[in-house]
């Protein structure tokens, strides 16, 4: 999981962390761990990424899609865009954009909510 913030980090923040692979973050000092990734954890349950999840089931209920219908066009199971909706499951950037595309919505809008 460091590994994450290790790589999220570095795309926002070049130069921010040790040359060598390390978990180590310079805003905070070499104290063994990133609290960055504590607070990356934290944002499925943030308010803004529950109401980024509630847009893209408005989004999925204006379209007709069933839950099934999108998960067919996401290639995913069922149960994997029930965890999403329900916010037991977060989607990474990429999952995000999939599954605009697949509502035929822009990500660029939804994340508009998350000023």
């Amino acid at each position: 999981m460091i590994v994450t913030c290790f790589v999220l980090l570095s795309l926002f923040h070049v130069g921010d962390f040790d040359p060598i692979f390390t978990n180590k973050c310079h805003h905070f000092g070499n104290h063994g761990y990133c609290s960055h990734y504590e607070d990356m954890i934290k944002t499925i349950t943030s308010p803004k990424y529950a109401k980024l999840v509630g847009w893209l089931v408005a989004a999925r209920h204006t379209s007709g899609l069933s839950i099934r219908e999108l998960a067919d066009k996401l290639d995913i199971s069922s149960t994997a865009v029930h965890r999403i909706e329900s916010l037991e499951r977060r989607l990474d950037v990429f999952e995000y954009v999939l599954y605009c595309q697949a509502l035929n919505v822009d990500p660029a809008a939804g994340l508009k909510l998350l000023r």
